[in-house]
C-alpha cells in the first residue's frame, strides 16, 4: 500500500487497512514528523519500520526485515532488495514520490523519471535481476512522456507487449515496464484515478491516475 498522509495523523487508519487486507508492505509519504515524532514505531508490532536514507518515503513491513537490504536511496526514492521466500530469489522493490506539477514543469518531471530509471537499471545490473516492481506517486498520468518515453519508464498498457521485454529504436534497445494504471482510464472502473481536480481552464482531465505501479513482467 502506498499512501500520501498529507501531513495528517492517519497511522491508525493505515494499520487498520493493512490488517484488513493482509498487506505486506506499507509506504507512507508526507509524514508529519512534528505531529508524529515516533512515526517509525507507529505501526509496531504489526509492521516493522524499514530504515533507509530516503527522507520522503517511509516503509513498513510485515515481512521480516532480515529479508531486505538497501540497493539505492535518494531524497525521494528508495530501492530495496527483497529475498522473496515465495519466488526463492531476489526482487527489486522501488518506492518513489515524484516532484509535483504545481512546482515543476513537465520537462523537469521527465528528467527526474529518466534519472530514476537509470538508477533502477543500475541496480538491476548490479543484482543481476529483471524482477523489478516500482510503486509510488510519480505525479504523472500514464500517457505522459516520463512514463512512456523510451529513455524514461517506457511503460506500456499491454501486458503482451511488455512480455516482449524490449524494442529497438535507432539501433538501440529499450526495455519495457508494464503499467497497469492505464486500466483506470474510462468508465469501466468504480475508481477512476488517484487524484481529482476540476478547474476553469481550457484543458482539464478531472481524474488523474497518478499513482505508480510499474513492473517488469516476470
Amino acid at each position: 500500500m502506498f499512501w500520501n498522509l498529507q501531513r495528517k495523523d492517519l497511522f491508525s487508519v493505515a494499520e487498520q487497512i493493512g490488517q484488513q487486507y493482509a498487506i505486506d508492505f506499507i509506504a507512507l509519504i508526507e509524514v508529519n514528523e512534528l505531529l508524529n515524532p515516533n512515526f517509525k514505531n507507529q505501526l509496531y508490532p504489526n509492521y516493522t519500520y524499514l530504515s533507509s536514507n530516503c527522507n520522503k518515503v517511509h516503509l513498513y513491513s510485515q515481512v521480516s526485515s532480515t529479508l531486505f537490504s538497501d540497493a539505492s536511496a535518494t531524497d525521494r526514492s528508495v530501492i530495496k532488495v527483497f529475498k522473496s521466500p515465495v519466488l526463492g530469489e531476489e526482487v527489486l522493490l522501488a518506492f518513489t514520490h515524484g516532484i509535483s506539477k504545481k512546482d515543476y514543469s513537465s520537462a523537469s518531471q521527465l528528467t527526474e523519471a529518466e534519472i530514476l530509471v537509470d538508477t533502477i537499471m543500475a541496480a538491476e545490473s548490479l543484482y543481476q535481476t529483471k524482477k523489478t516492481v516500482v510503486v509510488g506517486d510519480l505525479n504523472m498520468n500514464p500517457f505522459e512522456e516520463g512514463l512512456i518515453k523510451t529513455t524514461a519508464f517506457h511503460a506500456v498498457l499491454d501486458k503482451n507487449i511488455a512480455l516482449k521485454e524490449k524494442r529497438k529504436v535507432q539501433s538501440r534497445d529499450y526495455e519495457y515496464f508494464y503499467n497497469p494504471m492505464w486500466n483506470f482510464l474510462g468508465d469501466d472502473k468504480k475508481e477512476k484515478g488517484t487524484y481529482f481536480k476540476a478547474m476553469a481552464k481550457p484543458l482539464v482531465y478531472y481524474w488523474h491516475p497518478c499513482g505508480a505501479i510499474q513492473s517488469r513482467i516476470f
